[in-house]
């Protein structure tokens, strides 16, 4: 169970990369696609994973 801290409801598109202590670059892409809702995809190589969190009061779980 993952938990980001501090995630603003008004997020806008936001393009990540993870720290390079990972074996290979992940390219983490967070979208608000609700008020309340933030959509997470993650793509390395050819693996893509859609992840969607509810956000509380700052928080956002991945459910």
């Amino acid at each position: 169970m993952h938990e980001l801290q501090k995630c603003p409801s008004t997020a806008n598109s936001v393009t990540k990369t993870v720290p390079s202590s990972f074996q290979n670059d992940i390219l983490l892409r967070v979208e608000a696609v609700e008020e309340d809702r933030m959509e997470v995809k993650v793509e390395e190589d050819k693996v893509k994973l859609k992840m969607e969190m509810k956000m509380e009061v700052g928080e956002a779980k991945v459910e």
